[in-house]
């Protein structure tokens, strides 16, 4: 099988919390992203930062170790596919 190869990628996501504390993530990367410095973003680096802001909220809100296995699961079902198993 060939890897796909990302070239632009955006993530969107927010949360209420019980205290009332609201938030609403959003980043892009890839094609036509630029830093500040005006050097293109790498793809990955939205689907980075995103991860680590949800690994955050999971440890903050109780449920890391459902996160955990979940991740761990997906990686799994990657790792199947990539050798012609089943997904």
């Amino acid at each position: 099988m060939s890897n796909p190869t990302l070239v632009k990628t955006k993530i969107i996501f927010g949360y209420t919390a019980s205290d009332g504390y609201r938030m609403e993530y959003g980043a892009k990367a890839g094609k036509g992203s630029k830093n500040i410095r005006g050097e293109e973003v790498p793809a990955e680096a939205a689907f980075l930062d995103a991860l680590e802001e949800l690994a955050r909220l999971t440890a903050l809100f109780g449920f890391e170790n459902q996160a955990k296995e979940r991740f761990e699961s997906a990686r799994a079902r990657v790792a199947e596919w990539k050798t012609g198993g089943a997904v």
